[in-house]
């Protein structure tokens, strides 16, 4: 059974996030503005994950070398929000995603369930802060993302639209793709614990984790090709539509 928690923050954002969703699909019909509406979520979203990551860096210098922590309420609640916009996110892209199943949608879906269920069993359980950081600090390359798409969407195509394109590369491979040796650095330090534990979460920390570095991996292999595309001269640009207008990453 998972651990219960105060619901509270959970059910003002879900709250917040139906009343949004009732008013702008169901009664406006307009799909611009709900995915503006989405995209100012996660963006708020990463903004709070910064906030998870400095606030770990400066309250728990020592987090690398404990697998169990006593979290502070403001880093507890955060964790709590980043989790639950994850699954609040999969609740809305799962109909789309059934209904017109892409590789993309997919990969997505399968990301938020997986890191939404592992950030809540490290908030729930005070467990793991090392993997909470590095799955925290993977979101900060979300804003420059939604600028992207945000370009894309309003057919603005300059070369402000390429080089935030390019900004966005290099921070989700900085965020994402170099971090990969702390991540299994972390898990390596504390496979003996990690061993101890219930099924639910060693399956999560070992299968949870590979899953999301997978899924980065091929990500940052698409976005590869998209960028090569971009800054290829003298020839077509290729559209990144498939990147920057449907994933949440």
């Amino acid at each position: 059974m998972l651990p219960m928690i105060d619901l509270t923050n959970v059910m003002y954002f879900i709250l917040l996030y139906g009343m949004v969703y009732l008013l702008f699909i169901k009664l406006l019909d307009d799909k611009y503005v709900w995915d503006v509406f989405t995209r100012v979520i996660s963006t708020i979203n990463s903004i709070q994950c910064l906030f998870i990551v400095l606030s770990t860096l400066w309250d728990y210098d020592n987090y690398y070398n404990h697998l169990n922590y006593v979290g502070s309420p403001y880093l507890t609640n955060g964790l709590y929000w980043f989790s639950t916009y994850l699954f609040v996110d999969v609740a809305f892209m799962l109909p789309q995603s059934i209904q017109n199943f892409t590789v993309s949608e997919f990969t997505s879906v399968a990301h938020h369930l997986v890191g939404g269920l592992g950030i809540y069993l490290i908030a729930s359980q005070s467990i793991a802060l090392g993997l909470g950081m590095y799955f925290a600090l993977t979101e900060i390359s979300t804003p420059l993302l939604n600028l992207s798409w945000f370009l894309y969407v309003n057919k603005i195509k300059n070369e402000m639209s390429k080089w935030v394109f390019v900004g966005f590369y290099v921070m989700f491979g900085v965020a994402r793709i170099v971090t990969i040796p702390l991540l299994l650095g972390y898990i390596r330090y504390h496979k003996d614990a990690i061993n101890q534990m219930n099924l639910l979460n060693y399956c999560m920390i070992y299968g949870g984790s590979w899953t999301l570095m997978g899924l980065n991996c091929i990500w940052f292999a698409m976005l590869t090709i998209k960028l090569k595309s971009l800054l290829r001269p003298h020839r077509k640009i290729l559209s990144y539509s498939a990147i920057v207008k449907h994933n949440h990453y």
